[in-house]
């Protein structure tokens, strides 16, 4: 439960952060902490196996294959090509969240059209990650 001290403290600290960095903090909404404007990136990597991939499948993952974040995906693989790692850069609004962009990184995986089985999932919402600048105090 959320009492009256903790919501104190949370426009306390939002009116503090809109005070000395008004270009990056949202006036709205419930958040403890100041997120940029503008389209919102998440980093989806997708980790699995493949079930029974082709050779026209081992071609075409061969060909995507590297270690940036793209919207359409990009494979890293064992030798074998057994186990991948999908990573995928999701551009999403501002009102989605890890759910919507786990989806739409699915969804760049199936259009690959290999079998798979996905192991696990982590995303990394853009938003959230703060740059330290070096020389500033």
């Amino acid at each position: 439960m959320i009492t009256e001290a903790v919501l104190d403290l949370l426009d306390a600290t939002r009116k503090r952060a809109r005070r000395t960095h008004p270009h990056l903090c949202r006036t709205e909404g419930p958040t403890m902490f100041c997120r940029t404007e503008g389209p919102t990136m998440f980093r989806v990597i997708i980790s699995g196996k493949f079930d029974a991939l082709t050779d026209s499948g081992r071609d075409a993952t061969l060909a995507a294959g590297g270690a940036a974040f793209t919207e359409a995906g990009t494979f890293t693989h064992d030798e074998s090509l057994s186990a991948f790692t999908f990573r995928c850069q999701v551009p999403a609004g501002p009102d989605d969240g890890e759910n919507e962009a786990t989806g739409r990184a699915i969804a760049a995986l199936g259009a690959y059209d290999q079998p798979y089985r996905i192991l696990r999932t982590a995303v990394t919402d853009m938003r959230d990650i703060k740059i330290r600048r070096k020389g500033r105090r």
